[in-house]
């Protein structure tokens, strides 16, 4: 306004946007060696299960590769053993 008190601040709000977001999966990644000759494990496997699930079929695996010891996991947002 002209005196320079109050502000637009009424205003500013009237442009809010809402959003939402959903999580539909995680990834997991690191890196493993083994400690007894600090080197990456070649072809260790790692895999994930749903723990309320009756079936014991992992849900999500993966290989470690042999050159940096990588790994990365896939899933869904849930409980896991």
């Amino acid at each position: 306004n002209a005196t320079g008190k109050g502000s637009n601040d009424a205003q500013s709000y009237q442009h809010l946007t809402e959003v939402e977001y959903n999580l539909n999966s995680l990834l997991f990644f690191g890196q493993c060696y083994d400690v007894s000759d600090k080197t990456p494990p070649n072809g260790l496997q790692f895999t994930l299960s749903e723990m309320i699930s009756s079936q014991k079929h992992p849900s999500s695996g993966t290989l470690v590769m042999k050159t940096v010891g990588y790994w990365q996991l896939q899933s869904k947002p849930g409980v896991w053993q």
